[in-house]
């Protein structure tokens, strides 16, 4: 079998601007969270074979549902979970409300910006790449689902086509168990050997395995030969080899994945035509969003490199925010794996947590030039029932969202509030302020949260090789820096975090005291409602957290405990 590098394939699709067809699988379907065809068949496993049935009985049911043949078990399962209509009902509730990823969007911005063929060919039965086109506005996609669709597939560039080869549940003709997958219609079949007259095809997620699939592509390629034939720019066949691509590729292991991963049809038929044509080729991927970033950045199209950045995904976004930022790759990587963890114990709280209390309020007192009130809140940061509370909503509002000097909101509240407040929008404007100093803090709207103003403050710096820096005196200064530009804004009511004390393992405790520090030190020249905010006594006890206000500001400030009122 012939393998290219990743490389290799970018300049081939690069030196033939709208040449390639892209094709694309169930690969870039699970980039946007969706089921893989192996997490479905153990849904609907766990269904159709309980753990509670005798073992005879347990081994008799895969046997019927094919599942140790890689070829016929998603087919297999998908039909013994019931009928079209119950099948149609499945995969919508599947598919609801999932956004198309990275991926989706940057088949959008290539198609339209000519580096691919007006048309995407699919076995997918989702909208992700339709919603991509209509969340961009770049050009309409007109979806072809049916034989009956095919006189609205022209060759018309003022629009693209995406051609549903397995069909869509809105025209209840999705193709998926064994029969329905045995050949592709006659009429899709001739429209996309005319479609890949002097074209190529890139393929990027899929295994091969249905027989549709490798049937209609064994047709197409019995079509080429000659120029001017079908597939006469080749066949270029993505292999999955994992997250994250290492500093030394080995094409003994882009072998065992093809081995692995993709159909011994399709093995079969790249090994027949390499010998006519070297553009028969696998070639290795980390993912089909990376290799599309790398497409559109071998551009070197600044605006297109910058639009597609509006859409990338977290991991991805992150990892090119810490690459900007001259971190290595092996750096990076720990310092995303330390990020999702972090989520991971924020998601693993958020059950515990309940609704927001104030358990403390001090008012500076009128003899101390203080024209600030202090309170002490448990509870998410990020809850709307917070932050629009009917006590503030004749206020002008603002919260402080813990970063790094990034400003990347790569975990725990920061991305929590990132979430919630829109990414779009928000990364938008934090792309043009990135980066930052230590201690200081930049300004963004609040998007769909319940406030006028973000305040981004970088108490935490993150060194070259994934280290932190974060100390009381930096949480001091960025607080420094929130509450001079609030005033300056007008905010009446901020609530701010604990900063520092999540991926960097920072004490809870020093990080409160350097906020503590902050609201004596400063002047206000103005009334400001500052709200302390901790998200759980998991994080820092209440009984210390109100000990240690009272010994920092006891004397400036009258305080009363609320009893979480």
């Amino acid at each position: 079998m012939r393998i290219i590098t990743d490389d290799e394939a970018i300049r081939f699709v690069r030196q033939s601007p709208d040449t390639f067809v892209c094709y694309v699988g169930a690969g870039a379907s699970a980039e946007a969270g969706v089921k893989s065809a192996w997490e479905i068949c153990e849904e609907i496993r766990e269904t159709l074979v309980p753990d509670s049935l005798a073992e005879q009985e347990k081994q008799l049911r895969l046997q019927d549902l094919q599942w140790h043949d890689d070829s016929y078990r998603y087919a297999t399962c998908v039909k013994k979970y019931g009928n079209p209509a119950a099948r149609v009902e499945y995969f919508r509730r599947l598919l609801h409300g999932v956004q198309p990823s990275f991926c989706h969007h940057a088949i959008a911005i290539l198609v339209a910006n000519g580096a691919f063929k007006r048309t995407i060919v699919t076995t997918n039965f989702d909208k992700l790449v339709e919603s991509a086109f209509f969340q961009q506005g770049l050009i309409e996609c007109q979806p072809i689902r049916s034989r009956r669709e095919i006189e609205y597939w022209t060759t018309d560039n003022s629009r693209a086509y995406i051609l549903k080869l397995h069909g869509d549940y809105d025209t209840y003709n999705i193709a998926n168990t064994i029969e329905e997958i045995v050949a592709i219609d006659r009429p899709i079949q001739e429209r996309s050997a005319d479609m890949l007259e002097s074209a190529g095809m890139l393929v990027l997620g899929s295994a091969g395995n249905e027989k549709s699939v490798h049937t209609f592509f064994d047709e197409l390629a019995g079509r080429s030969g000659s120029p001017g034939r079908v597939l006469d720019f080749g066949l270029l066949w993505s292999v999955y080899m994992g997250p994250q691509k290492p500093s030394r590729v080995d094409t003994v292991a882009v072998e065992k994945q093809i081995e692995r991963n993709i159909g011994r049809e399709i093995r079969n038929l790249m090994n027949r035509m390499e010998a006519k044509n070297e553009q028969f080729a696998f070639f290795p991927v980390w993912g089909s969003g990376d290799f599309l970033l790398k497409l559109i950045d071998a551009s070197n199209d600044k605006s297109l490199r910058s639009r597609a950045r509006r859409y990338l995904d977290h991991e991805m976004r992150l990892r090119d925010v810490f690459e900007a930022a001259g971190m290595q790759p092996e750096a990076i990587t720990r310092h995303l794996a330390n990020l999702a963890a972090q989520r991971q114990r924020i998601d693993r709280l958020a059950k515990a947590v309940t609704t927001p209390k104030t358990i403390c309020k001090g008012e500076g007192k009128a003899n101390a030039d203080r024209y600030s009130v202090v309170s002490l809140v448990y509870g998410d940061i990020s809850a709307r029932r917070m932050l629009d509370h009917e006590s503030f909503q004749d206020l002008r509002r603002g919260i402080v969202s813990p970063e790094d000097t990034c400003i990347s909101a790569g975990g725990g509240v920061a991305y929590q509030l990132l979430k919630k407040a829109g990414p779009s929008s928000i990364l938008s404007e934090l792309a043009k302020l990135q980066p930052i100093e230590q201690g200081s803090a930049a300004v963004t709207s609040g998007g769909n949260l319940p406030v006028e103003y973000i305040f981004h403050g970088a108490a935490l710096k993150i060194e070259p090789d994934a280290s932190y820096v974060v100390d009381t005196t930096a949480v001091k200064s960025t607080v420094l820096s929130v509450f001079e530009q609030a005033e300056a804004l007008g905010v009446d009511v901020i609530w701010v975090p604990l900063m520092g004390s999540g991926v960097a393992g920072f004490s809870p405790k020093q990080s409160l005291m350097g906020i503590l520090g902050a609201i004596k030190d400063y002047r206000f020249k103005r009334k400001m409602l500052v709200n302390i905010t901790i998200y759980s006594d998991d994080a820092l006890p209440r009984t210390i957290a109100m000990q240690a206000l009272k010994d920092a500001l006891g004397l400036s400030f009258k305080f009363v405990e609320t009893q979480g009122s």
